[in-house]
């Protein structure tokens, strides 16, 4: 969310700028949209191994949230969904990795 809400702050043109509160909800608006996604339908429909769900899975959350993005008049928005969910997914193996969790 804080990618998102940098760059719906940053990059729309200034007579275009959402107030911040509005950026924090579009960017979980993207997440809201594409997390129950990841977590509850790909597990179950989802070929392969684990590392191959986990490319599933990021592909299909940097195309939708590209594409929502895009839709709300974002620059670059595939740029910015493969940072955010970029950061996201390293995010969450470190978690793993250390924690053992997700």
């Amino acid at each position: 969310m804080p990618i998102w809400t940098y760059a719906l702050r940053t990059r729309t043109k200034p007579d275009e700028r959402m107030e911040l509160w509005a950026c924090i909800a579009v960017a979980f608006g993207a997440s809201a949209f594409t997390h129950p996604i990841v977590w509850f339908v790909f597990p179950q429909i989802a070929p392969g191994s684990y590392w191959a769900q986990v490319a599933q899975c990021e592909a299909f959350a940097v195309l939708a949230e590209a594409a929502y993005m895009s839709f709300l008049g974002l620059p670059s928005a595939l740029a910015w969904s493969i940072l955010a969910n970029g950061a996201s997914a390293g995010l969450g193996l470190l978690s793993r990795a250390t924690l053992g969790f997700p």
